[in-house]
This record gives structure tokens, C-alpha cells and sequence, in this order.
């Protein structure tokens, strides 16, 4: 079995053969020469680091000419419930292309290898390498041709896992209960941080509100669950999609590190709130409602009323605010720790990275925010 690599320099042109060798991507007669790395991503994330890999072979252009890494991130993590998460969430995804990939009815990237040693902490993920196609910033948000895209393929993923008994029996896939009691430990810690930092640009008569979240949030959790569980993607956003619009199936969904099944309508919520600008959702979220609606029950999701579906859509507006409220936390936590064990050049990577994650969270929570008081979803709390 070839070993897990932890960082870059790890992942020599004898490691690239051998994994490529393992997994069958790359033929037992041709031999990786040479390869160079690129950072990618920054801005976009913080808990890991994720390459382009360009490669040489003999003889040439046996393989892909280049692939996506994933490594865990670089940073020293304070707490041990951050270090769990990021654990849970590298062995997630690499259970997901192993054992779900296959089935998946949306476009996503070729596995070509993945590995993990827990109690080492290492976890690796060689994906396909799609960076040529058009990305969309989350803080700018898409037009209506692509929400209405994202929509109906999360509608067509929901569908194909709609009730499937089969997710019960994944014991690495984390269920309703388990997302529940995580997510609302997050939130707890998260949300005095996050007030501190995004209350200024926040209505004043939501902090009660949101404060009070932290208390219901995994009973919501099993609430939207009840009628309308399948598979979560988990972190349906933009800035995990790539738009080949030359193509038969021009939406490609990456970054599913945190799937778990309960409430799709989750996904569908975080989605519209964070991704679109407050005035485009105002005006288009009772037809991108109606689309995943109709979408379903285009690929047989019976009995599943659009009535049950704005309420559980109304839950879900207010379970996504955990994203930006751990985010703050985490953020703010890894600012305090400072990076003088990194060197100049990684330092300014993630310096510039935090920036960029700090202006992303800000813009998510306004825009979630709007949504949770224009869906009046703070009555449900």
C-alpha cells in the first residue's frame, strides 16, 4: 500500500508512479519523470491545501497531464475538536469517491487515488485536474443561468438518494442526529466571535435571535430531517462548482468533505441565502423554490409537498448560519495563534487567505441574515 503523503515535498515523481500504478491510472509500463506544484484555492478555503500537479512521464503523455491534491492544511490547530473536524472531514470525502462516486448523478472530477493514516494524521486525495473551466466568486454571486442550474442539479442529487435506506448502513457518513450535536457545538462557540466581528453590518433585533439558535439548533437539524432526508452535499456553494458551459452537463461539483445524510433542503437553503446577492434572491427565490420542487418530482420524489418543503426550507435558512459563525470563530482563533512557525512565503499564502475568508464570511452572513428575516424563519426558533 503506498504511504499517505503530508506535504508536497512528499510526493516525489517515485510516490506520483506508485499511486498512479495503484490505483490503475497510469499504465505498470509508464513511469512519472517529473512533476511541479501550484497552490490553488487560496482565498477559498482554510482547512487545507489544495495543488496543481503537472507531470512528466516516460514515455510522454502516458497520464493526466496534470491532477488536484488535497492535503490537510499546514496550520497548527489549538483545539482538538478542530483537529477531529478536520479528520472527519478528509476521511469523508475520500469514503465518498470510494464507495458513492459512482453513483452520483452529478458531474464531478475523476478519482485517480486517495489514501489516509488517521493516527498520523495524513490524508491525501489525487482528483482530476478541471481548473480550465469557469469558476464563479461566492462573494459576487452568479447570474440567474447558473442558480437555476445549481438548483436542479442539487434537486437531481437529492432525488437519487431521497429516503435511501442504503445511507443508514454507512457507518463513516455521519447522520441527522450526529450533524445536529456537531454543528450546534460549533455554533455555541462560534457565535459570540461571530457577533464580535459581523454585528456592525447586522440588524440589531437579529442578535437575540441568533443568540438564542445556538440552544434549538440540533433539534432543528432532526426536524428538517424527518421529511425530507437523503444525502447532504454539506458546502453547496459556487466556489465548489466549475461551469463547463461548452458541455452536455455544464455544472461539475467538487469539495464533498462534508456529506452526511438529513434534511437535503439544507443544501438547497445555504445555497440560495449565501450565494446570491439579497436582491437577486428577493427576486428569484419563489422560482428557484418551485424549480427543486419540480425537480424532484421529475426523478419520482413523491409526497413531499411544497408547503412541508418552505418549512423545511425556512429551518434550513437558519441551520446554514453556521457556516459563517464557525467560520468567524476559526478565524479569528487562528489570527490570535498567529504563524511564526510558517515560513515568509506560506505565511503570506495564509495571511492572505484569512483575509480573503474574512470577507467572504461577512458577505454570507448579511445576505443569510436578509433571507432568515424576509422568510420570517427566526419565528421558528
Amino acid at each position: 500500500m503506498t504511504h499517505v503523503p503530508k506535504t508536497p515535498e512528499e510526493m516525489t515523481p517515485e510516490w506520483l508512479t506508485e499511486a498512479l500504478h495503484e490505483s490503475g491510472a497510469l499504465a505498470t509500463s509508464a513511469r512519472v519523470t517529473g512533476c511541479e506544484f501550484d497552490e490553488i484555492g487560496i482565498g477559498r478555503g482554510y482547512v487545507g491545501v489544495t495543488l496543481r500537479v503537472k507531470l512528466d512521464y516516460e514515455p510522454a503523455a502516458a497520464g493526466p497531464a496534470s491532477l488536484v491534491a488535497k492535503l490537510p492544511t499546514v496550520l497548527e490547530i489549538a483545539q482538538e475538536s478542530d483537529r477531529a473536524l478536520v479528520a472527519f472531514i478528509y476521511s469523508t470525502e475520500i469514503n465518498f469517491y470510494r464507495k458513492l462516486a459512482a453513483e452520483c448523478p452529478a458531474r464531478i472530477p475523476v478519482h485517480y487515488w486517495s489514501g489516509s493514516d488517521p493516527d498520523a494524521g495524513r490524508y491525501c486525495l489525487l482528483i482530476e485536474d478541471m481548473g480550465n473551466l469557469r469558476m464563479v466568486a461566492q462573494v459576487k454571486s452568479c447570474s440567474v443561468e447558473d442558480a437555476n442550474l445549481a438548483v436542479s442539479t442539487l434537486a437531481k442529487i437529492h432525488a437519487r438518494w431521497w429516503q435511501d435506506e442504503r445511507l443508514t448502513g454507512q457507518q463513516w457518513l455521519l447522520n441527522s442526529q450526529g450533524s445536529g450535536q456537531l454543528f450546534q457545538g460549533l455554533y455555541a462557540q462560534g457565535w459570540d466571535h461571530f457577533w464580535a466581528e459581523h454585528g456592525d453590518v447586522l440588524p440589531p433585533e437579529y442578535e437575540a435571535a441568533g443568540r438564542a439558535l445556538s440552544g434549538r439548533f440540533a433539534e432543528l437539524v432532526e426536524e428538517g430531517s424527518r421529511s425530507a432526508w437523503t444525502l447532504v452535499h454539506g458546502d453547496y456553494r459556487l466556489e465548489n462548482f466549475l461551469f463547463d458551459d461548452a458541455h452536455a452537463d455544464p455544472l461539475v461539483v467538487l469539495d464533498w468533505q462534508l456529506i452526511s445524510w438529513g434534511s437535503g433542503l439544507r443544501d438547497l437553503s445555504y445555497f440560495i441565502a449565501q450565494n446570491l446577492t439579497t436582491e437577486l434572491r428577493r427576486e428569484h427565490e419563489s422560482d428557484l423554490l418551485k424549480r427543486y420542487h419540480e425537480t424532484l418530482r421529475a426523478h419520482d420524489v413523491n409526497g413531499y409537498t411544497f408547503d412541508q418543503l418552505i418549512r423545511d426550507y425556512r429551518i434550513g435558512l437558519l441551520l446554514a448560519t453556521v457556516i459563517p459563525v464557525n467560520g468567524a470563530r476559526m478565524l479569528a482563533e487562528q489570527k490570535e495563534q498567529g504563524f511564526d512557525y510558517l515560513d515568509a512565503e506560506q505565511r503570506e499564502l495564509i495571511e492572505g487567505a484569512l483575509e480573503g475568508g474574512k470577507a467572504l464570511m461577512r458577505e454570507m452572513a448579511t445576505r443569510n441574515v436578509s433571507a432568515i428575516l424576509d422568510n420570517a424563519a427566526h419565528e421558528l426558533i
